[in-house]
């Protein structure tokens, strides 16, 4: 199939769309009126046509013909930029020859953009064939019945690393500590990020494993309201006037929260001193934070923006301090445009943020089918990922695997859905509970995965060792 041909191309990006948005039936009549069956592997970028639809194109009219067009003609661009920038380097090359003189002043520049774009290129070579296929989800080690949660909805787990036991919380209002009998010390964790390890071909079987054995240690009830959040930290108190949706750690010693009151409340040195910290309004729900590796560099994904908001939560605690306990200033932080075309248009929203375990990206889970990959050392765009089913008001979480080359999102019909990062495709999904995941959280120490969900029961899935 000549994918150089534009009416081909344009034909398949429409095609490639109608399948990534589960249009199966308008898909089978396109395929019959063309005489042609979509093959996903066609085209040399996946998901391209959804890019456009996230820069906002086209405005007015048929948005999925204009587009496929513009598409095309983006294609042709990209092929005249690339072969311009093969006749730069061509000119840099003669010009530091013995016969044509000293060298341009473009040549510094053309070399370093060569290298750039080189570096881009290995990257994205490594990330393809990275994975072992050790992902976790295929099947269930333990499980925790209803009764062990009284019938209420679990909405947040933790796992104690190293332990047999996990804590919930509920809807209830209860905090409870779960003993898993079944459940042992296992592998160690791989690489943190990158590594290919050996080739597998392991898939899901699907089946649940484990039958209960489930003991609840301890519970207590903080209250009548549902539990949303957890984080394994005590003595640490923030009011606000809505609900908390994050609270996370950078540490033992720092701590930020994030509510839907449009704040976020950043506090270091969190414990013995009991400092509470300051809160920075964002005159919006923010919908979830995350702490970078440096442990001071708190993400925070406002609803309803196109940006991030990267608050440096030391300096601005040390304002509050020199300020006899409030902010002073400017804020710290600086802003990170996650549109690739740095324009202003609001496609999509924030609704989880999580760093993978090499602290080189950050996965951005968005209100609808697309998950965004950002590199963390220069924001740039990694990749886009599609495919993640979604409902009427999506709650996706997200976790990364231990070498950062899979992550675990949670989507529609309570499916657990396993993405590769390099090629970007989903590779697996499983479907261990009845009714919507409501949280995630993963130990790479030993290739264990938590969930639980709205159908009031905990669920361990280990992957290979």
């Amino acid at each position: 199939m000549d994918v150089l041909d534009p009416d081909v191309a344009a034909q398949l990006y429409v095609l490639q769309w109608m399948h990534e948005n589960g249009h199966h039936d308008a898909l089978k009549a396109l395929e019959k009126q063309l005489g042609k069956l979509y093959d996903d592997s066609a085209l040399p970028e996946a998901s391209q046509l959804m890019q456009a639809r996230s820069r906002g194109w086209p405005r007015k009219g048929s948005w999925a013909g204009r587009a496929a067009c513009v598409l095309v003609w983006r294609d042709c661009e990209e092929k005249l930029r690339l072969q311009q920038d093969a006749d730069d380097e061509g000119d840099a090359a003669a010009s530091t020859s013995p016969a044509s003189g000293p060298a341009s002043s473009s040549a510094p520049a053309s070399a370093a953009a060569t290298t750039f774009r080189r570096a881009r290129e290995e990257e994205a070579l490594r990330l393809l064939r990275a994975g072992a296929d050790d992902y976790a989800g295929g099947s269930v080690l333990a499980e925790s019945a209803p009764v062990a949660h009284r019938g209420a909805n679990v909405i947040a787990v933790r796992l104690l690393p190293g332990s047999d036991r996990a804590i919930t919380a509920a809807g209830d209002g209860h905090v409870r500590c779960l003993r898993f009998g079944r459940l042992t010390a296992g592998s160690s964790g791989g690489d943190r990020c990158g590594s290919s390890g050996g080739d597998g071909d392991r898939g899901g079987d699907g089946g649940d494993g484990g039958d209960g054995d489930v003991e609840v240690m301890w519970e207590t009830r903080l209250g009548s309201a549902a539990l949303l959040s957890l984080a394994l930290h005590p003595h640490y108190r923030q009011p606000h006037t809505k609900y908390v949706v994050r609270v996370v750690w950078a540490g033992t010693s720092a701590a930020a929260v994030a509510s839907g009151d449009g704040h976020v409340a950043p506090a270091a040195e969190v414990g013995a001193a009991g400092e509470e910290g300051v809160e920075v309004p964002y005159g919006a729900a923010v919908a979830d934070v995350t702490f970078l590796p440096d442990g001071r560099t708190l993400v925070v994904g406002v609803r309803g923006s196109n940006y991030l908001r990267l608050l440096d939560t030391e300096a601005l605690v040390g304002q509050a301090g020199g300020a006899g306990g409030g902010s002073s200033g400017a804020v710290p932080e600086r802003l990170v445009n996650m549109n690739e075309t740095g324009d202003d248009h609001v496609s999509f929203s924030v609704r989880h943020l999580s760093v993978s375990y090499c602290g080189q990206y950050l996965l951005i889970c968005t209100d609808g089918p697309r998950l965004l990959v950002l590199r963390t050392s220069d924001w740039s765009r990694l990749r886009l990922l599609f495919g993640l089913p979604v409902d009427q008001f999506p709650q996706p979480v997200a976790a990364w695997h231990r070498d950062s080359n899979y992550v675990y999102v949670a989507g529609a019909n309570a499916q657990l859905c396993v993405f590769h990062l390099g090629s970007g495709r989903l590779v697996a999904t499983f479907r261990h509970h009845r009714i919507n995941i409501r949280d995630l959280h993963y130990d790479p120490d030993r290739n264990l995965l938590a969930s639980c969900g709205f159908d009031k029961s905990v669920k361990l899935m280990r992957g290979p060792p």
